[in-house]
This record gives structure tokens, sequence and C-alpha cells, in this order.
């Protein structure tokens, strides 16, 4: 390797430092913080999805189904951003079941899947590779009385 070539990749470590040490305390104020798109507290729902607990079956059920999906949210080079967040939650309230797959950040996954699940209120499926499968239930709609 050139001295050209050690110095590019010197910039990009010390770049992704800087983010990452801006992620790390972005997520503590992100829980602070108002979420302008839900108009809540990010961290403070509470959906019946996330105390119900998925069954042995159901969550066989539901990896045979992730395996199949297509990532519909990818993870780049801003990490765990306010954007991503929205349209993971987006997402999640469309199709209950959704494949993100970590473009960047990869060696992170382990620590920013669980954030990134207990951020939109939803359980982890399975986590392989550079994927994450996420589940979140929809809520059922209350019946709407005759009148």
């Amino acid at each position: 390797m050139d001295d050209a070539n050690r110095a590019q990749a010197s910039n990009n470590r010390e770049a992704k430092d800087r983010i990452r040490a801006k992620m790390a305390d972005a997520v503590s104020a992100d829980n602070r913080a108002l979420n302008p798109a839900l108009g809540k507290k990010l961290g403070a729902r509470n959906p019946p999805c996330v105390t119900d607990e998925i069954s042995n079956r159901e969550l066989r059920d539901l990896k045979a189904k992730g395996q199949l999906l297509r990532p519909v949210v990818f993870i780049g080079k801003e990490g765990l951003s306010a954007a991503l967040i929205k349209s993971l939650d987006e997402a999640l309230g469309h199709h209950e079941l959704v494949k993100v797959k970590f473009a960047d950040f990869k060696e992170e996954k382990k620590l920013l899947t669980p954030q990134l699940a207990e951020k939109v209120s939803a359980q982890v499926v399975m986590r392989v590779g550079n994927v994450a499968v996420f589940f979140r239930r929809k809520p059922v709609p209350p019946a709407k009385s005759p009148g």
C-alpha cells in the first residue's frame, strides 16, 4: 500500500470514528429529544406488540418469511439518523415484517440492531450477516359502534 492509499484509509477511519461518536451521543439524546415525525418522544411508545411475546412457532414462521424478503431499509454512512428511524417506523407500519441491510457500520451491527429495535418499538426476529429482520405487530383497530 503506498502512502496516498494509507492516508486515504486513515481519513476514512477517522471520518467513521467521528460519525460513530456522534451516533453514540445521538442515541442517548434521541431518547430525550422530540421526534417530529411521530410527535412523541422516541422510546416512549409502548404498542401491544412489544409486550406480547412471540411464540416459538410464530418466530420460526417469521424467520422463514424474513429470508424471502428483500431489504427495504439500508443503513448507510449516516448511521441511526432520524430519517432512518422514521423510514423504518413507516415500513413497519405498512408491512409488520421488515428486512434491514447494513451497507455501512457492519462492525457495529450487533450493537445497533437492538438499539434500532428499541427506537421503533419492534422485535428483532433474526440477524444474519449484514441483514436484520424486525417485526412489529400492527395494532388492532378499535371496533366501530353502529350508529
